[in-house]
């Protein structure tokens, strides 16, 4: 298909869907941090810098600009060595509406998983939490 046609296919695509064109994304994938305390060998995020994380400020800025956001899937490295992930993830929920947060853990944090599970679930009771573990 040469690029004539391709444009000719998007314009009719768009014609007919016109809301997809400019519409935001429903689902994002937020890696919050590259700290990790394992050392897993198949990880792609092991060697990557800690120092280039954004502020949570930064962070909850744009945040607001993404508007209704259906999910959202936070990772990293490990998101519960992240020090503001409750303060990230309540901006998800009470800015975007978020409907579902899912993080992927290595499970190692316990207590911070559970203390994390029980301040979500009391203060956000009609939004899904999905924990994913990578073992």
């Amino acid at each position: 298909m040469n690029i004539i046609s391709k444009n000719r296919f998007t314009k009719t695509f768009f014609s007919f869907f016109p809301s997809l064109y400019f519409s935001p994304p429903l689902y994002l994938t937020h890696l919050v941090t590259y700290r990790c305390n394992a050392s897993c060998s198949l990880c792609l995020l092991r060697k990557k810098s800690t120092s280039h994380e954004f502020s949570v400020t930064n962070l909850i800025e744009k945040t607001k600009k993404m508007g209704y956001l259906r999910e959202v899937m936070i990772g990293g490295g490990e998101p519960f060595l992240y020090p503001h992930l409750y303060k990230l993830v309540s901006s998800y929920v009470s800015l975007n509406r978020c409907k579902t947060i899912h993080v992927l853990t290595n499970g190692s944090l316990p207590e911070q998983i559970i203390a994390f599970c029980q301040h979500f679930l009391t203060h956000f009771k009609r939004t899904s939490l999905h924990l994913h573990f990578s073992i």
